[in-house]
Order: structure tokens, then sequence, then C-alpha cells
């Protein structure tokens, strides 16, 4: 009798371990009220798994993605807010205003007219990590990008130097 308890919980711990290991991944959205945009978080989220959110790009700023993805990708949509979403109707535009993938590290940026956006996020292949999607100044970014190539304009020299020597 004794055996039998001990076999009988042995199988159902590994029947226990066996259900943790096929659990379902996360996915979420939050909004960002400092930055103006959307936060998702995800943990080996689902293929096909989505979730939306909404962003206003103003004059002169364009729409920023921001991946930290460890592995997977995520496909952003972002349709234009047309009228007072009801029911039945979300309010959006017929025509999608981006559709992009992302994964990795490498953010980037996408120019887009001033207006409100929902956003559809959805999982591709598991992703894990985070991903940043935030409206920010054109202007910003490209002061940004001239520091940095001046940055690395100087490393460059430096390194040469280095290397004459």
């Amino acid at each position: 009798m004794k055996k039998t308890i001990i076999a009988l919980s042995a199988v159902l711990v590994l029947v226990l371990a066996l259900t943790a290991c096929g659990a379902k991944g996360t996915m979420s959205a939050e909004d960002n009220a400092e930055t103006g945009g959307v936060d998702v978080v995800c943990q080996k989220a689902g293929d096909g798994t989505a979730v939306s959110g909404y962003v206003t790009i103003e004059e002169g700023q364009c729409l920023v993605l921001s991946p930290n993805l460890e592995k997977g990708s995520i496909q952003i949509r972002a349709s234009m807010m047309e009228r007072e979403a009801t029911a039945s109707d979300l309010g959006i535009g017929d025509e999608v205003a981006l559709d992009e993938t992302v994964s990795g590290r490498v953010m980037s940026t996408y120019d887009l007219e001033p207006g409100e956006y929902m956003l559809g996020i959805i999982a591709k292949d598991n992703p894990t990590g985070t991903l940043v999607i935030l409206p920010y100044s054109v202007e910003d970014i490209q002061a940004q990008d001239e520091a940095l190539a001046e940055e690395l304009g100087q490393l460059d020299a430096d390194l040469q130097e280095i290397l004459e020597q």
C-alpha cells in the first residue's frame, strides 16, 4: 500500500510538472501617461496573442517603436481614429497607417500624420521581452542622431590615431 501511494504521488508530481511546462505565456499593454505611449510586456506570449492601445501623434512628432525582445517578434498595426468609437464600430479608418513587425533591440521611427491612432499589437513566434511605443519629437531625434554621428566620428578619429602609433 505504501509503495502504491508513493508511486501515485510521483505520477501526480510528474503530471503537475508537465502541466506547468505547457502553461500559456502572457502579453499586456499599459498606457504610459509620462510618455504618452504604450508599454508592452511579453512573457512567452502565444503566437497570435493580441492587445491594443492608443497613441496621439502631434504636429512635429513621429511614432517610435523601441523593442527589447529576447526572442520572437511583435507586429504593430496603427489605424487612425476617424470617428467616435461605438459598440459596433471601432471608429478607425479603412486603411492601416502602419503595419510593421519588430524584433531584437533596434529602435525605429515612423512618420505618421498627426492624429489619434488605435494600435493592434500582435505576438509572433512567442515573444519574450518589452516594447515601448511612443510619440516623439522629430527635431529631438534628429539632434540625437547628429550627436551620435559626431561622437562616432570622434571615436573613429581616436581609434585611427591609436592604430597609427
